[in-house]
């Protein structure tokens, strides 16, 4: 009896020397302070301590039902209604944010951080960060970060780290940080005990670091051991060790309102200003292992730390960005492939524009099939190297050049002449040149109106005959999504022969919007005049394909496009694809007059299917070109 007596008798004495309370007697009327993992523990009973000092305390928690109910608790303890719940999961650098972002938005000061959660358990956060690693420092490393500036306004004001005396045997390891966003690999209840370790660690280092950067300004910071107590830290870990922890909890550690002390005298105590960036235990200042002392690893703890959440939030933004293009890719950009087998063996093609882009690739496919192809370009040196191209990828030697330059009406005339001499049959008309440019064509035309338009109205106007001779045969005009924003102004044609005059790069892209509007009309209103004969025709929006159409624009214009064009235009072989669905698929004939993109039929702006301008335009485009 008396050795049991003696026991505890000693364990008491023990234990009121493990206690001391922190002594200040400051009010906190005004003041405001933010606890993290406030809903149990040493921070429930920090807070409540300083919600009785008349603080306005933000119990910063993850379990709201949890927090709620400490919330109801403090109030009712400490008979302050200033106390209030924000959700903060240190475990997602998202959630973070959003925190700070919305207490710097409905909090105009902060007085008080307390760094105060923590937990021992496996896993990874929501950012691939090892749990014990991101949340004990990571988490409160940011949340200090983001809070800084309004700790500095409303200063003094400071800043309290819940660290551990097990930071004497942590250690911070950089390599697997940088290898496995963690300070290290635990599977066992010892190893997670080594990062919980590692955390605390880098808690005081931290706080070590801050202390220096916070030099001049009117916030201090202080990192501290609570002492050995009981509270939930170790929830998360197996039955087994919970048993075997829990008569050491019971005989040897004290309880959350002790804990709190050393908390409480950080935050408040007068005097300890000068001892900024110390560590401190049983409300006194203590001596650090020499790790978490060393100004460099303290230095590059900071800077990596800095780094891991913007490399997280980049990554995060790249991976955004990359699964948005893949989605649009096979949403929008991806265009489907013409699937007609047909063979053109004896048949004649002109395809307008064929020395390059979609022009060349549809070329190619025809000549593959077995056509005629005549490619009708301006520039003779490109076309006949294009020309050299398709016959050898092709292997028919039935493809030519014929000069056609569409800004000319009197080249658009000499094609035509010579082609009706030389050639007996045209099957299939793919009006496909287009250009972006400002300027006058030889004639006095806006040069996007008068190629994009009037040059091929001319063309098929000229070759219509020879076309109803070989049909059925088919006309092709590739016009574009553009002409959604288009619009004729009658009054500018009659007066500027234009659709618009385009001094800037924005203003030329809307005549092509205007002339690519021409070209669907002209269709519209072609496929009524060839009602009965054997032609029937098709406009088409390509789709967003990299093309040298822009090659005339400005360099400045060029350099804003070619980003765009690499990562969400397609290629010449995709844009080809619905102007060859158009010539060659069997079924479309009753489609006639009609616009597709990507090898469907679509519905146009109900400008484009105005039977009164679509008429008005033809008449204007035959007296243009002396036709009427």
């Amino acid at each position: 009896m008396f050795i049991f007596l003696l026991i505890c008798g000693g364990l008491v004495g023990f234990y009121l020397l493990l206690y001391v309370k922190c002594k200040s007697t400051a009010k906190l009327h005004g003041k405001t302070v933010i606890v993290t993992g406030a809903n149990t523990g040493i921070g429930k009973a920090t807070a409540l301590d300083l919600a009785k000092r008349g603080a306005r305390v933000i119990l910063a928690c993850r379990d709201e039902s949890r927090a709620r109910a400490a919330v109801t608790d403090i109030q009712r303890e400490s008979g302050n209604k200033e106390v209030l719940y924000m959700h903060l999961d240190l475990a997602s650098l998202k959630s973070v944010r959003s925190f700070a972002e919305n207490f710097l938005k409905k909090e105009s000061r902060l007085d008080i951080l307390i760094n105060n959660a923590g937990l021992v358990i496996d896993g990874k956060t929501e950012d691939g960060f090892g749990m014990i690693f991101g949340v004990n420092h990571l988490g409160h490393f940011l949340l200090t970060i983001l809070l800084l500036e309004r700790l500095k306004e409303c200063g003094p004001s400071r800043i309290v780290t819940v660290s551990s005396m097990a930071h004497w045997w942590g250690k911070i390891d950089f390599d697997c940080i940088n290898t496995h966003k963690d300070v290290g690999l635990g599977n066992s209840a010892i190893a997670l005990l080594r990062l919980y370790s590692h955390s605390k660690l880098c808690n005081v280092l931290f706080t070590h670091e801050l202390a220096k950067r916070l030099k001049g300004t009117n916030v201090t910071c202080y990192s501290l051991h609570p002492g050995a107590i009981k509270t939930e830290i170790g929830r998360h870990s197996n039955l087994w060790w919970r048993l075997f922890m829990a008569p050491i909890l019971l005989l040897f550690f004290t309880d959350v309102e002790s804990g709190a002390q050393t908390s409480l005298y950080c935050a408040l105590q007068e005097g300890i200003t000068p001892l900024s960036g110390r560590y401190f235990s049983s409300c006194a200042v203590q001596n650090v292992s020499a790790k978490a002392k060393d100004d460099a690893v303290a230095k590059k703890l900071w800077e990596v730390s800095e780094r891991l959440p913007i490399m997280f939030t980049v990554l995060l933004i790249c991976g955004g960005l990359v699964g948005l293009y893949l989605l649009l890719y096979v949403t929008v950009l991806k265009q489907p492939k013409c699937k007609s087998t047909a063979k053109l063996h004896g048949k004649t093609v002109i395809v307008t524009g064929a020395n390059t882009g979609i022009g060349k690739a549809t070329a190619l496919d025809l000549a593959k099939r077995g056509a005629r192809v005549i490619l009708a370009c301006r520039d003779e040196s490109r076309a006949q190297a294009a020309v050299t191209d398709i016959q050898r990828e092709s292997g028919n030697k039935e493809v030519l050049y014929m000069h056609l330059d569409l800004a000319s009406l009197k080249s658009v005339r000499s094609f035509a002449e010579n082609f009706l001499k030389r050639e007996s049959r045209l099957d299939i008309l793919i009006n496909n040149a287009g250009l972006v440019v400002g300027g006058k064509t030889e004639d006095g035309f806006g040069r996007i109106f008068g190629v994009n338009h009037l040059g091929h109205f001319l063309l098929t106007t000229l070759l219509l005959e020879r076309l109803k001779e070989s049909g059925p045969s088919r006309i092709v005009t590739v016009s574009s999504n553009a002409h959604w924003w288009g619009k004729i102004d009658f009054d500018c044609i009659n007066t500027h022969k234009d659709l618009g005059l385009g001094k800037s790069a924005v203003a030329i892209m809307r005549l092509y919007g205007h002339s690519k509007l021409c070209n669907v009309l002209f269709t519209y209103e072609l496929a009524k005049r060839l009602k009965g004969t054997n032609v029937t025709c098709y406009s088409l929006h390509p789709g967003g394909i990299k093309t040298e159409i822009g090659r005339h624009v400005n360099i400045w214009w060029q350099l804003v496009l070619v980003p765009i064009l690499l990562l969400f235009f397609s290629d010449v072989e995709s844009g080809a694809q619905t102007s060859l669905y158009c010539a060659l698929q069997e079924g479309i004939e009753p489609l006639s007059g009609r616009y597709f993109s990507n090898c469907a039929v679509q519905n146009v702006s109900a400008k484009a299917r105005d039977d009164a301008v679509a008429k008005k335009l033809w008449e204007v485009s035959e007296r243009l070109v002396g036709l009427a």
